[in-house]
């Protein structure tokens, strides 16, 4: 039997194929990177070069899913569209029947069961997509999660989704605790110092050209969904980039010495 096209048929040795398929199509993805601190969600996301003649507002990393949640995602493109249409519809529904946002939780629990009964079922294939979703509770708290082609959804402080993922979160296991530790107290302040930590441990999995940073906090008891901008992030860059040449000065003058 070809156990790599018969999607609800295990292998022998116990394992799905299709659902790995799907999974190195996210490995194969640009990396995307969250971090959570006290106050805010922060996710930092590579993009591609557009041709010269695409609108480059065609192409999205990030998805809106209610006033306080969006999601962030690698892998197919349009994969992720559909699963952001079903967490909208989701969210909405929520509202509708019981007249309050929904949890982060929820949001990512649904995600993960649609992805999960992708798995299950002839006539159709995996999701080729994780998802980071990232949000502010009603009752102010921040929350990220994970949801994986399998169906599979976690809570993280900081992890990372997309190429060279393992990597980057061995950066993140290294130095998270210590930029958590030293959190300033206002927004924008952490928002600079997590930023900075994002934009480090992507540059671990790839150089990104061009670099998208999206925040989410809440700010006089309501949500806020931030789109970081250019010069905010290029100015991040450039602190990144001077530390990392300062550190490998050093590294070169001890060997020296």
């Amino acid at each position: 039997m070809a156990y790599d096209t018969a999607l609800t048929v295990f292998s022998p040795d116990g394992h799905l194929f299709q659902v790995e398929y799907a999974e190195e199509a996210v490995r194969r993805g640009i990396p995307v990177v969250g971090v959570r601190s006290k106050k805010l969600v922060l996710i930092a996301y590579g993009r591609q070069t557009t041709p010269e003649l695409q609108d480059p507002r065609t192409i999205r990393k990030v998805y809106n899913i209610d006033e306080h949640i969006f999601m962030a995602f690698s892998g197919l493109n349009a994969d992720a569209r559909v699963l952001s249409n079903e967490a909208r519809l989701e969210a909405q529904s929520h509202r509708l029947n019981l007249d309050d946002p929904p949890t982060v939780e929820m949001i990512a629990r649904h995600v993960a069961y649609t992805q999960q009964k992708y798995t299950q079922s002839g006539g159709r294939r995996p999701f080729g997509v994780s998802t980071l979703l990232a949000g502010i509770d009603p009752n102010g708290t921040p929350r990220l999660f994970h949801t994986q082609p399998s169906g599979i959804y976690n809570e993280w402080v900081a992890t990372a989704i997309g190429g060279k993922s393992d990597d980057i979160r061995e950066l993140l296991e290294a130095e998270y605790e210590q930029v958590a530790e030293s959190e300033p107290e206002s927004i924008e302040e952490t928002k600079k110092l997590f930023g900075e930590l994002a934009i480090k441990a992507l540059d671990k999995g790839a150089h990104c050209d061009d670099i998208g940073i999206v925040a989410v906090y809440a700010q006089n008891g309501k949500p806020v969904v931030e789109h970081v901008s250019k010069d905010i992030i290029d100015a991040l860059v450039k602190i990144v980039e001077e530390k990392k040449r300062e550190q490998e000065e050093k590294a070169r003058q001890s060997l020296i010495l």
